[in-house]
């Protein structure tokens, strides 16, 4: 009865969604990207998998929370024309400092893919390696002190793509956010990121040159880009096993590779049940706010300081925890979405809490890049889109936390004047 309940008021609520998005001509938000992810995660495999699951009325108030949290924030944070999405009025030049930095930023790109194809003997070499193997085993516990600082070079680079577009320049701007994608093609262990790009240009693409037609092109956009994704989660799956090899395009292949993702890599329905049970059973205990307040802070703690810095990401503790497994055993991580995280920081008020604070969190934050930094469309958009697999896993503290310190040194680096 819960389950059904909380099915068809997703289902409902997602239409309402797509609806005020078409009227407000808003092809991206945090509220399409809760709906969409939640809807294709959770509800679609519990509808076809997890019968007997759907009956628990206990356990499925889990989810009609967390849909009561994410309808709330449609008052608090209403879907809004994206006005400050693109800039109509005059394009504002930057420093030549931003300039170098997003270079750097792009030789670093062309020399990491060019430093794969050497070390693996070849590009068909690179593109077939396992990346994801190597990730579970040895890079999920590595530090991210290098990444950090190429942080600010890469919204650099993101900030240039916009200002070439807003100028006209569209190839140029394609060809910049192209040399992204063939860096993810060669280094990403996940799918998404080796569309995102592509996905966040074209967003930009249709509000800069096609605005009037917007609704229109938000109905087609959405259909096409389903079947793309469709179509790219098998090319990626077997690009991310380095299988690339033994792909084989056949409907019968993309059939079986979806079944494959339902069943196999879609299970957080039964992953969160798992959850609350190790919590029934006093195997470990709530967080009460720990992995919102303390952890993100600890994560800015270099792990070369701090050798016994406990696992700040909340998929990785849990993974510890409900499955009583080390990381980095070469296993999958197991995530837990944000109402089974949200669950286990403040039981049944963080399964109502956690949706809401996501579609807060990411809206705000997007709207401070637009309000801080000109010239900032595709920083916006890829801000969204890469806030799409927080939504299955924990709320993205430690990003919102990183991008709003970012605006503070771009603002800082575009004064300067050489």
């Amino acid at each position: 009865m819960i389950f059904d309940i909380s099915l068809y008021s997703s289902c409902f609520i997602l239409g309402y969604v797509i609806y005020k998005s078409y009227e407000k001509k808003s092809l991206f938000n945090a509220h399409l990207i809760y709906w969409v992810v939640t809807l294709y995660t959770v509800y679609m495999p519990a509808f076809f998998y997890y019968e007997e699951l759907t009956e628990n009325d206990t356990y499925n108030m889990i989810f009609l929370l967390g849909n009561i949290g994410a309808f709330i924030s449609l008052f608090v944070v209403p879907i809004r024309t994206p006005v400050k999405v693109v800039s109509y009025g005059e394009v504002r030049d930057f420093s030549i400092v931003i300039k170098v930095l997003a270079l750097i930023y792009v030789i670093f790109l062309t020399l990491s893919v060019l430093y794969l194809i050497k070390q693996y003997g070849g590009i068909v070499n690179a593109l077939t390696f396992s990346r994801l193997d190597a990730y579970l085993k040895d890079g999920i516990t590595t530090g991210a002190g290098f990444k950090l600082l190429l942080l600010v070079p890469e919204i650099c680079y993101f900030l240039l793509i916009s200002l070439l577009l807003n100028r006209g320049q569209v190839k140029f701007s394609f060809v910049l956010a192209m040399i992204s994608v063939i860096y993810y093609v060669f280094t990403a262990n996940t799918r998404l990121p080796i569309i995102f790009p592509l996905i966040v240009f074209a967003t930009i693409y249709i509000y800069k040159f096609q605005y009037k037609n917007i609704r229109l092109i938000l109905p087609v956009a959405l259909i096409s880009g389903m079947i793309f994704v469709i179509g790219f989660s098998v090319v990626g799956s077997y690009l991310r096993n380095g299988q690339l090899e033994n792909m084989e395009l056949s409907s019968k292949m993309i059939y079986e590779e979806v079944g494959n993702r339902q069943t196999n890599q879609l299970g957080y329905y039964e992953w969160i049940k798992d959850l609350k049970d190790g919590l029934d059973d006093n195997r470990y205990d709530y967080e009460y706010g720990m992995g919102t307040i303390a952890y993100p802070i600890i994560s800015f703690v270099p792990r070369a300081l701090w050798s016994e810095k406990p696992n700040t990401s909340s998929s990785n503790r849990l993974t510890e925890l409900v499955y009583e497994r080390k990381i980095g055993d070469g296993l999958p991580i197991y995530t837990f979405h944000l109402v089974g995280d949200g669950f286990f920081q403040f039981s049944w008020l963080g399964a109502l809490l956690y949706p809401f604070l996501f579609i807060f969190l990411v809206s705000f934050t997007r709207n401070f890049i637009a309000l801080k930094i000109p010239n900032s469309e595709y920083w916006q958009a890829y801000f969204l889109i890469s806030c799409v697999p927080f939504v299955r896993a924990e709320l993205p503290m430690v990003k919102v936390i990183l991008t709003v310190i970012i605006v503070m040194v771009v603002k800082l680096l575009m004064r300067i004047r050489i």
